[in-house]
């Protein structure tokens, strides 16, 4: 039987994925380690993103000009003026409405 007919599960992918599966299950996970691995994972310094950030240290898309604009600064500075307008207009729009 070729590998097409027969499709991902082999025997050897069902034993692995249960292997995984079990020790998934026996680990020990008490509430200080989860708090520890949750840390670990989301508490990272500014340092490490201003490796990859501007100085806005916004994490979204820019509003770049065109295709050539490089300038990270200048398109997460256009999307920030860009949210700033719209809820001037919304706010305007919707005066008076609770």
């Amino acid at each position: 039987m070729n590998s097409a007919r027969r499709g991902w599960w082999t025997p050897a992918s069902v034993i692995s994925s249960a292997n995984f599966l079990l020790r998934h299950v026996m680990r020990n996970n008490s509430l200080t380690q989860a708090r520890r691995n949750i840390s670990r994972h989301y508490d990272l310094s500014n340092e490490f993103f201003a490796l990859f950030l501007d100085e806005t240290m916004t994490y979204s898309s820019g509003i770049f000009k065109n295709e050539d604009d490089d300038d990270l600064k200048g398109a997460q500075l256009r999307k920030i003026s860009s949210l700033i307008q719209k809820v001037i207009t919304q706010t305007h729009t919707n005066k008076g409405l609770v």
